[in-house]
C-alpha cells in the first residue's frame, strides 16, 4: 500500500499548490490533478481488494491461492 500514500501525498501536494495560486484559472489544474492521484489510489485500493479474494479461493486441494504466487501479486 505504499503506492496509495505516495499518490494520496501527491494530491495533497497539488491541493497546496492550488493554494498558492492567485487566479482561480491556475488553481484548478492542481486540483484537477489532485483528483486524479486521489481516483488512482482509490482504484489501487480496489485492485488490492480484488486481488485478496481472488488469493483467497480455494484451489482443488484445498490450498488458498498465494498472491504472491502470481503475476499480477507481485506488481503490487
Amino acid at each position: 500500500m505504499r503506492k496509495v500514500s505516495e499518490y494520496r501525498q501527491h494530491a495533497k501536494e497539488c491541493r497546496g499548490l492550488a493554494k498558492q495560486s492567485r487566479s482561480a484559472e491556475h488553481r484548478q489544474m492542481p486540483l484537477n490533478i489532485a483528483a486524479t492521484w486521489e481516483s488512482l489510489a482509490n482504484d489501487r485500493i480496489r485492485t488490492a481488494e480484488g486481488l485478496e479474494r481472488i488469493a483467497n479461493w480455494k484451489k482443488p486441494h484445498g490450498r488458498a491461492a498465494s498472491p504472491r504466487n502470481t503475476q499480477i501479486g507481485r506488481s503490487l
